[in-house]
């Protein structure tokens, strides 16, 4: 009896370690050894973890978290992932008009609250080190052109009335986190669509609105704020200021180039990308000024 139960126990050993052996070849492996590294800078703090790996690829989780006073909005993150990234979560690519890629927010998590963070994922194949470094790369600018502001009256009662402001977007690229300052000629009393923005009085006949929900206005397209205030004649608003958060292309270009190469205002530089499928280089050029004599300055 003693006997039989000893050989079964060893065919049951044998056939876990077989089914063990099965679910290893089947699933992708962890890494021997975590690889982790935390960045720390002024206002923002930037942890590097790889969860997972099998062959050349791993998947890298990055946490961005906000250890500033202030909102990080539409948050921007250039560093060079020293490998060929596959497929991500929770993040998205972009390039500046040099054709260097940089990371940038899914658009749900743009704004990163003090005390808080988001994380997002990437694979990524032949990955030779830890990142060196990672910066924030986003700065908030004005808008000269391509938009339109427009006030009308909905319904009126003596002096008081209730209105909408309309920001119209008529390029073929968002706006991003946008911030609207303007002056009137009336004063509003309450924004009743509060889903749409918040507004902040500067001065008498001089506010502030900011997109909340509609933080984000879509190309060839419009937001739509309701107020309610006390005018005096036709209502009109002037002085318009609007500003949005882009990403600061000089800043980027200068990483990579240097403080002495990122002055594009007095180069002539040319760039190169290959491309593995076409097994060719894509080459992009920018020259500002077109007057005088440029220098080349070459990067290996």
């Amino acid at each position: 009896m003693k006997f039989n139960q000893r050989i079964n126990r060893i065919i049951a050993d044998s056939l876990s370690l077989v089914m063990a052996s099965s679910m290893m070849s089947a699933f992708p492996a962890f890494a021997e050894e975590t690889k982790s590294a935390d960045f720390v800078y002024d206002d923002y703090s930037v942890s590097y973890n790889v969860t997972d790996s099998w062959g050349s690829t791993e998947k890298v989780s990055i946490t961005l978290t906000n250890t500033g006073e202030n909102p990080i909005e539409n948050w921007m993150l250039y560093f060079d992932p020293n490998g060929e990234v596959t497929s991500m979560w929770d993040v998205k690519t972009a390039s500046t008009a040099n054709n260097i890629t940089y990371f940038k927010n899914a658009g749900y998590n743009s704004t990163v609250a003090p005390d808080s963070s988001v994380t997002f994922n990437y694979f990524v194949d032949n990955c030779e080190s830890i990142p060196d470094s990672y910066t924030l790369c986003q700065k908030r600018a004005e808008k000269s052109e391509g938009y339109d502001v427009d006030v009308i009256v909905d319904s009126s009662w003596g002096e008081g009335f209730n209105g909408t402001i309309i920001i119209t977007n008529s390029t073929d690229k968002p706006i991003e986190d946008w911030e609207l300052v303007f002056d009137t000629n009336f004063t509003i009393t309450e924004i009743t669509s509060s889903w749409s923005g918040t507004m902040t009085a500067l001065e008498p006949y001089s506010y502030m609105l900011k997109g909340s929900y509609t933080n984000v206005i879509e190309p060839n397209s419009s937001v739509r704020l309701g107020f309610s205030g006390v005018r005096d004649g036709e209502p009109i608003i002037t002085d318009t200021i609007l500003t949005e958060v882009v990403a600061d292309e000089d800043m980027i270009f200068s990483l990579i180039y240097g403080d002495e190469e990122s002055d594009i205002n007095n180069g002539f530089y040319a760039f190169g990308e290959y491309d593995e499928e076409s097994n060719a280089i894509g080459l992009s050029w920018s020259c500002p000024d077109n007057s005088g004599s440029f220098s080349i300055f070459e990067k290996s």
